[in-house]
Order: C-alpha cells, then sequence, then structure tokens
C-alpha cells in the first residue's frame, strides 16, 4: 500500500511542480501557430475486418479484465463481436466521445523476487 500511496504522491503532484518551475510569459499560444492554412487532422473509419484481424493477433492469455472477459474469449468470438464494436470504435471517433467503460483498468498484484509489485492491465472491453 505504501509504494501505492508514493507512486500517487508523485503523479498527482508533479503537474504542479513542473508548472512551477516554468517561467511565467506574456506570450499567447496562439501567436506560435504559424498563419496560413493548417492542415487538417482526420481520423478515419474502421471497418468489420480490422476489427477482426486487430482481435485476432492480440497474444493468447487467460487472465480476464474487470468484467470477466478473457482475450481468448474476445478472439473466438471477433466475427460475431467485430459489427458492434465497428459501430462504438466509429462512434468514438466521429463524436470525440470515448466510452468511459472502455477507459477502465485492472488493478493486479504479483510477488516478484520477494517484492510485491503492482501490474496495471488495461482491459479490452
Amino acid at each position: 500500500m505504501e509504494i501505492a500511496n508514493n507512486f500517487n504522491n508523485f503523479f498527482s503532484s508533479i503537474g504542479k511542480s513542473i508548472s512551477d518551475s516554468v517561467n511565467e510569459t506574456n506570450v499567447k499560444a496562439e501567436s506560435l501557430v504559424p498563419e496560413g492554412d493548417v492542415p487538417e487532422f482526420e481520423l478515419g473509419s474502421m471497418d468489420q475486418s480490422s476489427i477482426v484481424n486487430t482481435l485476432k493477433l492480440l497474444k493468447s492469455k487467460t487472465s480476464t479484465d474487470i468484467e470477466g472477459l478473457s482475450v481468448n474469449l474476445l478472439r473466438s468470438v471477433a466475427t460475431e463481436i467485430s459489427l458492434p464494436l465497428t459501430h462504438i470504435f466509429n462512434l468514438s471517433l466521429s463524436q470525440g466521445v470515448f466510452p468511459t467503460k472502455l477507459k477502465q483498468a485492472k488493478l493486479n498484484q504479483s510477488l516478484s523476487q520477494g517484492i510485491l509489485t503492482y501490474v496495471t492491465k488495461i482491459t479490452v472491453q
């Protein structure tokens, strides 16, 4: 628990520490952008085959995410779930909204060489 608290203290204060070390300026950020046409950035849409191919490329694992789903299960039903996943991913890209449930992670403890460590696994849902 002490390790987790130390990580939390560090990462919750590092932003302010960096900010405090930067000299104040009156320069507006907009003035640093060159005049003229700025190229448009656009993410393309995904299709079902790219979802299936990506799921099939995931490393085979039996460990589960916070919903109890394993990579092996997702790989075995990749074709069946590709249509709804494609719809969700394309909505996320087009609307700029990332579903809250996809932002969750599972934190596992493991004992490595006598040292308790925390391993974060990003969930695939």
